[in-house]
């Protein structure tokens, strides 16, 4: 048991709807909104308290990122607003199945001269470059 705290064995809620208390830390809670001191401590948050579109700010960097679908993948979430990555967030698959192939899609007519792909140290993956839908040059 976490000194200081009371166990909780169920759903916990406020007294009444418009109670000023809150009901829980937001880094013992299950996705939502957190704050924590570096990308470390983000990876290190379990499975079992992320959830698809949750946000966490990193002290250390100063950028709040958005967890995709996949529940490992985490997006720049300024780059999710100004609408340059979209989240790929496919339907959850039925209980028992492994979740689907997650990742982002850049939007059609970005410019990425010099960007940098990269991700977590001995991690892999693909980057798959298709057609874009309004006909633009996928590379110049």
């Amino acid at each position: 048991m976490i000194n200081g705290t009371v166990l909780v064995q169920s759903v916990i809620a406020p007294s009444r709807e418009g109670d000023n208390y809150a009901t829980h830390e937001a880094r013992w809670g299950r996705g939502g909104y957190r704050t924590v001191e570096d990308i470390a401590e983000r990876n290190a948050i379990p499975t079992r308290r992320r959830e698809a579109g949750m946000l966490v700010f990193v002290e250390e960097d100063g950028i709040t990122y958005m967890l995709d679908h996949d529940l490992v993948t985490w997006l720049d979430f300024r780059l999710v607003l100004a609408n340059l990555v979209r989240p790929h967030m496919p339907p959850p698959p039925p209980d028992g199945d492994d979740p689907p192939d997650a990742g982002f899609c850049l939007q059609c007519g970005i410019n990425l001269t010099g960007a940098t792909i990269c991700g977590e140290t001995g991690s892999s993956g693909s980057l798959s470059v298709s057609d874009c839908p309004n006909g633009l040059p996928i590379l110049n």
